[in-house]
């Protein structure tokens, strides 16, 4: 689903936005509250895993595992904790003040938690409190509400009249900001444009998410760029990671800050277990520490093999490689390994064969299935040199059995193995972007590098250098600025 872009271009002077009109521009598109959009199957999944995961407040929860096909893993109560808030910090009129809360008390909690709970200090009490007194983030808090609710209830984010309002005041405010304070921008007004910008990029087409990027540059830029913004350590690391996943995502170069192939890797001399990931080179072995994760050994033998590939890419990817001849032989190498590799995983059982009641210890592993069908599209990009968005080797069919076996799996479980959860959810990610299952797993890769990013920064760099290395591997080039391409 591709939503039409809600503004233009920007104008001549390359910060402001240009989209005041458009409540007015799309009045032939908008929805009231009251018709659904027919959505797929999929999409109806998705709406109502999201809803009875990560929102107590909009579903009865009594059994919506038998009435919405949901795994009885998610029947125990979120403990979401309500917190008394400030009065809200912008003029309180129609809705504003229910969505202002709805967001800090339900949507907030998860920005860096997998499962809600136990957030990184930083957020916790540095950026929550300060969102919560901000009027610019005000605005962008309602805007996230209107637009969590009007998808959970199957209503088409890109014609809600409510969220269209939202926005286009969010753009105005912002528009009138700029014009008077060109040699200042403030800390909420860089995070409302990135708050904006990671909206379109979970919601809205390409277009709209360039006009935020093109805005949100010429910001940075008049504070020095993005490590102008490091007395601020909340909103630099959200920045970077916001950086990090649509270029991941969208399979695209960062935008805000430039890495290559040049640059080395972090060098991670330790770092918490459950962020042992198949996106970093590392010397410690999956099936040596499976007992500590709780995978089977089936799984942590696919993941040894899956972490040798993206060894064998960044080392295909470095400048600092032999000759084009050896660089060319190292290739076919790969190539053949990957091919070996990927016979090997296609071979291995699926747990739909299986009878759950049966002896064999893989059935009933949801984890383990999960990472078996990530492996085969991995391996299979790598052997055919495609990019993940391809349904050549991410079909329909791949996403819909990895969407199965992952929704069975409670989020305070891949929380446990995160490093393992932020390989799979970017695996998947590019080939799902505009499905009801790509929208969630984009807030969980945002989620889960926060997390990660939070208790190991480099770490967490480490990860997504690598998943952006293979990237552009299977690009065959460096890549271009995705504004360029």
């Amino acid at each position: 689903m591709n939503p039409p872009p809600l503004h233009g271009p920007l104008t001549q002077s390359g910060i402001f936005f240009s989209g005041e009109a458009s409540y007015a521009e799309a009045g032939g598109q908008l929805q009231g509250r009251g018709r659904a959009q027919n959505f797929t199957t999929e999409e109806l999944e998705v709406s109502n895993y999201v809803r009875f995961c990560l929102n107590p407040f909009l579903l009865p929860r009594r059994g919506l595992a038998s009435a919405y096909g949901c795994p009885e893993a998610f029947d125990a109560p979120l403990p979401i904790v309500i917190q008394p808030l400030p009065p809200i910090p912008i003029p309180n009129k129609g809705r504003r003040a229910e969505l202002f809360h709805f967001f800090h008390n339900v949507l907030a909690p998860y920005i860096g938690a997998i499962d809600g709970l136990d957030q990184p200090k930083l957020i916790r009490d540095g950026y929550r409190p300060w969102m919560a007194n901000s009027p610019f983030l005000a605005y962008t808090a309602i805007l996230s509400s209107s637009g969590y609710q009007a998808e959970a209830r199957l209503l088409d984010v890109s014609k809600h009249v409510e969220t269209i309002a939202i926005k286009v005041e969010i753009i105005k405010i912002i528009n009138e900001y700029l014009k008077t304070s060109r040699a200042a921008v403030s800390d909420e007004a860089i995070a409302a444009v990135n708050h904006l910008l990671t909206n379109e990029w979970y919601y809205g087409d390409k277009n709209s998410q360039i006009a935020h990027m093109q805005g949100l540059q010429q910001m940075l830029r008049l504070r020095g760029g993005l490590e102008g913004m490091r007395q601020n350590l909340a909103l630099y690391a959200i920045l970077v990671i916001s950086d990090y996943q649509i270029a991941c995502t969208c399979e695209r170069e960062l935008s805000l800050h430039n890495t290559t192939n040049s640059d080395p890797l972090p060098a991670l001399s330790s770092y918490p277990v459950a962020m042992e990931s198949p996106l970093l080179q590392s010397n410690i072995h999956f099936v040596d520490i499976c007992q500590t994760l709780d995978i089977s050994k089936a799984a942590a033998e696919i993941l040894d093999d899956m972490r040798f590939l993206t060894c064998s890419i960044i080392a295909l990817s470095s400048p600092s490689s032999a000759s084009n001849e050896t660089n060319a032989q190292e290739t076919i190498k790969t190539v053949t390994t990957a091919r070996w590799i990927h016979d090997r995983v296609s071979a291995l059982p699926s747990i739909s064969t299986l009878d759950e009641d049966s002896q064999n210890p893989l059935a009933a592993d949801f984890i383990y299935e999960c990472i078996r069908i990530a492996s085969t599209i991995y391996s299979s990009a790598i052997l055919h040199r495609i990019p993940f968005s391809s349904t050549k080797v991410c079909s329909p069919a791949r996403q819909q059995a990895f969407w199965t076996n992952m929704s069975r799996i409670p989020l305070s479980r891949w929380k446990t193995v995160s490093g393992i959860y932020l390989w799979l959810c970017l695996v998947f990610c590019p080939a799902a972007e505009w499905t009801g299952y790509g929208r969630f797993l984009k807030s969980m890769v945002s989620t889960t590098l926060t997390y990660i990013g939070l208790v190991d920064w480099e770490g967490m760099r480490g990860c997504v250098e690598g998943f952006l290395r293979v990237q552009r591997w299977l690009r065959g080039e460096e890549g271009r600025g995705w504004m360029e391409g």
